[in-house]
């Protein structure tokens, strides 16, 4: 028996014995199962087998059908993991022709090694690339240090496409994503263009990231920017901006900061005491 059939074997008699009966893993996309029951059993075993277990990806793929079936219903998460499954598809079949042979782009995500030949195939792909979840997978695989201009100039352009916010949760994951990559792959010099993102409340919290960005590289000249973030509605931003201010710790930062101190909100409270004792060892 190959290593894919007796994987898949074990897991059936697993479900089984948690009260979900099926032949063939095709069986986990029809309606009226114990979807808690298969998320979790997934869940169980995946931490005990090796993630390198043939039968690993094709849970994975259900374990994201059950997560999507929660947000877009089963109908529509149907379509979403078909289309997922498609793209994927083809991305493996062009990076094979420069010598990859992957089952999906998240074996280059959690690959330990560098792949500069399918860069630019990834690259290429990377607009043509509907479905948010693999577009997402192209994205984490192609944020590398050192992977290049290309790269990140591929990844701006891909970033000031989702510039509206949506209320679609994979699109969020990906602006997410996009913007990790930029403060990952952006160098001093980008600032200019990094601070045009983080000032614009359309990007939302995918400038997460970008403020780690501004302090990593002791960006003095945010200092205007992140004031005006002061003012925006989404406490998250404010407490990013606070946090950033305290670590560049800018000639006006204390002074604004203090606005926040009796703040309603605990955690930018937080972020005010840890942010003023910061500026107390300048």
């Amino acid at each position: 028996m190959n290593t894919i059939k007796k994987d898949t074997k074990e897991f059936i008699e697993q479900l089984k014995e948690a009260g979900v009966n099926i032949k063939t893993l095709n069986e986990l996309y029809e309606n009226g199962l114990d979807f808690e029951i298969i998320e979790k059993e997934i869940g169980r075993y995946l931490t005990r087998k090796n993630v390198k277990t043939a039968i690993c990806s094709d849970l994975l793929i259900i374990n994201s059908f059950i997560l999507a079936r929660k947000k877009l219903g089963h109908e529509e998460a149907i379509k979403h993991i078909q289309s997922m499954e498609e793209e994927d598809k083809r991305i493996c079949k062009e990076v094979s022709k420069v010598g990859y042979e992957i089952s999906s782009v998240w074996d280059f995500v959690n690959s330990p090694d560098n792949y500069p030949e399918a860069l630019p195939v990834l690259v290429k792909l990377l607009p043509k690339i509907s479905n948010p979840k693999t577009k997402e997978g192209i994205v984490r695989a192609l944020t590398y240090r050192d992977s290049g201009i290309e790269v990140k100039e591929a990844l701006v352009s891909e970033y000031r496409k989702f510039r509206i916010i949506s209320k679609n949760d994979y699109i969020e994951s990906l602006r997410f994503t996009l913007g990790n990559a930029l403060s990952v792959l952006c160098k001093k010099d980008d600032a200019k263009m990094i601070l045009e993102f983080v000032g614009d409340s359309n990007y939302g919290r995918s400038r997460h990231m970008l403020f780690h960005y501004l302090a990593k590289f002791k960006i003095r000249e945010s200092e205007e920017t992140l004031i005006k973030l002061l003012e925006e509605d989404d406490i998250v931003i404010v407490n990013f901006a606070i946090d950033t201010l305290g670590k560049l710790k800018t000639e006006n930062a204390k002074k604004h900061i203090l606005r926040f101190k009796n703040h309603p909100n605990p955690k930018t409270r937080e972020f005010v005491a840890k942010n003023l004792k910061r500026l107390e060892k300048k």
